[in-house]
């Protein structure tokens, strides 16, 4: 463990640490433990402290030396509860004290009465304050094809109309509440106030966040807040923002108590608090006619978005723009909402916000060809353009999709073993004698989607990402960015290499601005491959035109263009919502034990057209490892594998894109899909449990019993007449 000992005050305002928070000690360091509410709901009407001795103390919300409530761009969000309870486990205070295990004893001893009549039955109906308990937190409705277009006399057709002559219908519901685990450091952090100046160690992912609502709880200037960003291995969730909650209550203990203070979540809190993705519930109803076009699609999006979300409404503009994918439907009714409930506050992962909307989307996809006579890649490449540049109203740039699904069904023979357990499930279904233990089960699943990076219209990116690079005197470059991997370390050392000349050992890559600039958006919102590398190379290319005409050193800055941005109309909802978007799809092939019911995963297929790959074995390694991620989600408490895995990029001399979070968009629909076929039942749900299975199976059963019984009582009845 080592010792930090804290700062006198200085106008710097940012650092970046390599250890891990929890590794760190302090001088005179105390720790903390909050307190939490005990309900659900309701008003707290009393807190009961034990007899806490010398040098161990209690905070509530009437503690806080500045705001308690903290405003932030999407609403307000309180530190400590302040008698309306908004969730069950929300802090009410915090606890500090020189001993750890004693301080975690004396929390336990803390009794919190509550009244659970909930607080909006004791106001008037007139009360402003009732808006504090509306249940929509965010809402979007798109609405686009002749059907909405106003025809004689004002009147529109509208979606029903469509679905009265289509061909062929379908509707489901699909639920996706994928929890990836998280083996990583527990949330928190270590605070010190001396003499007006407050030092900070945590693994925030958001360093201007944090900052701002430091200031806000504090009552401090920037200049009075020093900021060592820690080293965090947990990109996923809360930790984008509530890290920064976490992080004030701290800095309010050690204001309040004159020592350094270290918060850290225990791991039941961190799963219960922090890894909490709340369910995402999409409705898809689509209609085909007799070739197999898409007439419409209806869908209808909720999202469980907890007690307070900062990004609902990107959420929620996310998921519409992924729910139709690159397909062009004639018809399209979108409605997405996102609503507040007593749960937790959640938020979500940048690379990973609208996997939810794919695996519906591929859901649907898969089902409607396995009520029609066509398959899975012809139904796709039938609704899909050549070449999938322009999706409707949106314009995600894409190219050689159909390359790309040519690719997988021939390396994976996916249109032979599709047919092949088709007609098994078939047999299955006719064939009373074999029934459910025929053996083998065995079905295949097909899904793709896009990964689209740097969305226009995010609120985060009201500012301008920017990168610069600087050719010094003695030869070295010197390229100041946000934090990077090391795989995008090594194509940058690469790319600047080889463009200005010089000894990859010769290129440094840091993090540290001289000026103590702080970050301006989340670590996670950064898309390193796409957006950076392009604009490094700019920089790259500015040096290599002014070497000879300026002396050294040279410094060049790069940033996204307006014009790039103003691709996206965020009013209308339209144009290019992202800086870059690759493609891929993936085939997987599963059996099932008849016994045990047990799911084996023969094969996964996967292939990604994601541009020029300026590291093969660094993206290959990235997509294996999101794969285990993965699979390790998709039945609760197991973890899966596969017999063979293959990975395939489609070669291609485009700008390199963002891939590493397509699996989570393309591989739950295609399992899903795989089991449906093997089982002859629908699997709308993920995650699985163990008897998830044998469950939906005994359920057709059972129903089918109970409507051959129907039938023979029905007959009987005719013939006793």
């Amino acid at each position: 463990m080592s010792e930090k000992k804290p700062r006198k005050k200085k106008t710097a305002t940012v650092a970046f640490q390599t250890e891990f928070y929890s590794d760190l000690n302090m001088k005179d360091m105390w720790y903390a433990k909050i307190v939490r509410c005990p309900a659900q709901s309701g008003s707290i009407t009393s807190i009961t402290t034990p007899d806490l001795p010398d040098e161990y103390y209690f905070f509530t919300a009437r503690n806080v030396p500045g705001k308690n409530i903290i405003d932030t761009p999407s609403g307000k969000i309180p530190l400590f509860c302040e008698g309306s309870i908004s969730y069950k486990g929300e802090p009410v205070g915090i606890i500090a004290g020189p001993d750890e295990k004693q301080l975690n004893e004396y929390a336990q001893e803390v009794v919190i009465t509550v009244d659970e009549t909930p607080l909006e039955s004791y106001l008037e109906e007139t009360d402003k304050s009732r808006e504090l308990f509306s249940s929509v937190m965010a809402q979007r409705v798109l609405e686009e094809g002749p059907c909405f277009t106003p025809l004689e006399y004002g009147t529109v057709p509208g979606l029903d109309s469509v679905f009265e002559k289509a061909t062929l219908v379908s509707e489901n519901t699909w639920c996706n509440n994928i929890q990836q685990p998280d083996y990583g450091e527990p949330d928190g952090a270590i605070c010190s106030y001396k003499e007006g100046h407050l030092e900070v160690y945590a693994p925030t992912q958001w360093v201007s966040n944090l900052r701002d609502i430091l200031m806000q709880s504090m009552g401090l200037d920037a200049n009075s807040i020093s900021i060592h960003k820690t080293k965090s291995l947990n990109l996923w969730t809360n930790g984008i923002w509530y890290n920064s909650v976490i992080t004030a209550q701290a800095a309010i203990a050690s204001y309040l108590t004159g020592h350094a203070i270290k918060l850290m979540f225990s791991r039941d809190e961190q799963n219960m608090f922090m890894n909490c993705i709340h369910e995402v519930t999409i409705k898809h109803k689509s209609a085909l006619d007799a070739e197999g076009t898409i007439l419409a699609m209806q869908i209808d999006i909720s999202v469980d978005a907890g007690s307070y979300n900062p990004f609902a409404k990107e959420i929620i503009d996310r998921l519409v723009i992924a729910s139709m994918g690159c397909y062009e439907a004639q018809n399209v009714r979108i409605t997405a909402t996102a609503y507040r409930s007593s749960k937790p506050p959640s938020s979500f992962n940048f690379h990973t916000i609208d996997s939810s909307a794919f695996y519906a989307l591929e859901n649907q996809i898969n089902e409607l060809s396995r009520k029609s006579s066509l398959s899975p890649v012809e139904l796709r490449k039938k609704n899909i353009s050549q070449h999938a540049k322009k999706s409707g109203r949106f314009n995600f740039g894409l190219t050689k999709i159909h390359e790309t699904l040519d690719a997988i069904a021939s390396s994976s023979d996916f249109n032979r073993k599709y047919a092949a357990y088709h007609l098994s499930e078939m047999q299955r279904k006719v064939s009373k004698e074999e029934g459910i233990f025929a053996s083998p089960l065995r079905g295949v699943g097909f899904s793709c989607a896009f990964e689209g990076s740097g969305y226009y219209g995010s609120e985060l990116y009201n500012a301008d990402q920017e990168i610069s690079l600087t050719k010094e005197k003695d030869g070295t470059a010197v390229i100041l960015s946000p934090p990077v991997s090391n795989s995008i370390r090594t194509i940058w050392t690469e790319i600047t290499s080889t463009e200005l000349g010089v000894a990859k050992s010769a290129v440094k890559i840091t993090s540290h601005p001289e000026d103590g600039k702080v970050p301006l958006f989340p670590d996670s919102a950064y898309s390193s491959i796409s957006v950076m590398t392009q604009l490094l190379k700019k920089c790259c290319a500015a040096i290599k035109k002014s070497y000879a005409q300026s002396a050294l050193p040279i410094t060049v800055k790069r940033r996204v263009s307006p014009t790039e941005r103003k691709a996206w109309n965020n009013e209308a909802f339209s144009g290019k919502p992202f800086h870059s978007a690759s493609f891929a799809a993936a085939t997987i092939e599963v059996e099932i034990d008849p016994c045990t019911f047990t799911p084996f995963i023969r094969n996964i297929t996967v292939i990604i057209n994601g541009g020029k790959l300026l590291n093969y074995k660094a993206a290959e390694s990235a997509v294996k490892l999101s794969l285990q991620k993965v699979l390790s989600s998709l039945v609760e408490n197991e973890t899966l594998s596969s017999a063979s895995t293959q990975i395939m990029f489609i070669k291609s001399e485009d700008n390199p894109m963002q891939i590493g979070s397509l699996v989570p968009r393309i591989i739950p629909a295609a399992y899903t899909q795989a089991l449906t076929q093997a089982i002859g039942t629908t699997i709308t749900t993920l995650p699985l449990k163990s008897h998830s299975l044998f469950s939906a199976l005994h359920k057709e059963q059972v129903e089918e019993a109970e409507k051959q019984d129907e039938a023979e009582s029905t007959e009987e009845e005719g013939r006793t007449e």
